[in-house]
């Protein structure tokens, strides 16, 4: 809610100036970048609408194969050069799950770590993202791995909190939204990290989670 008013606040503001810079024979010089501006703004609007309606309603249990979802989710990310993906799933890895949430989860994971690489410093390294699936007893993890440089061990029990951010001007958001999203789907997230070495953050999923027998155990 609060990142849809700022954007509406700056779409407003951007009309304003439209119509200022139209008063005084300069509006085209700048007119792409107010369009771009404007265009942004709907994209943050629009996505704040869609993950509000996600995180209010129920998961639509279905079973997939991870090893099908997790690449086309690597492929859907904006990771490029000098970030590199590895993708490690163990083959024919069946959950029933909602999908469309685990992808969110997956992808604010994998966004969180390239801005966080993207931003390293150390130019020589390489940067890298593991993504790991394994099945886990009854259960299923995924892995979301980072070289970069790490977090305090002060700050990750507030990460998943709003407005709690690994980047410098982060909103804070994104991790905020993977929790909440893997507990609806009644899994958990952690993170482990060390400062120099990179950060790994686990989402924990039970495999078939719609079973009143799995439901049962989790909330014992």
């Amino acid at each position: 809610h609060d990142v849809n008013n700022v954007a509406g606040g700056i779409r407003w503001d951007v009309r304003v100036l439209r119509e200022e810079l139209a008063s005084n024979g300069v509006l085209e010089c700048v007119q792409e970048v107010l369009e771009r501006i404007e265009r942004q703004t709907g994209v943050i609007i629009s996505s704040g609408d869609r993950i509000r309606h996600d995180l209010s309603s129920e998961p639509d249990f279905a079973e997939f194969d991870l090893s099908g979802l997790i690449p086309g989710i690597v492929a859907r990310s904006q990771v490029s050069m000098p970030v590199r993906v590895t993708i490690d799933v163990e083959p024919d890895l069946r959950i029933e799950s909602d999908a469309r949430m685990l992808e969110q989860i997956v992808r604010h994971l994998i966004d969180n770590a390239r801005q966080v690489l993207e931003a390293s410093t150390n130019h020589h390294q390489r940067r890298l993202i593991k993504i790991i699936a394994r099945q886990d007893f009854d259960g299923v993890t995924i892995q979301v791995i980072d070289n970069g440089p790490g977090i305090e061990q002060g700050r990750i029990p507030g990460l998943f909190m709003p407005k709690s951010s690994t980047k410098k001007n982060g909103l804070g958001l994104g991790l905020f939204i993977a929790k909440s999203f893997a507990s609806r789907l009644h899994g958990t997230i952690q993170c482990d990290s060390k400062i120099g070495e990179g950060t790994t953050f686990t989402v924990a999923l039970p495999k078939r989670a719609t079973t009143p027998e799995t439901l049962e155990l989790l909330h014992r």
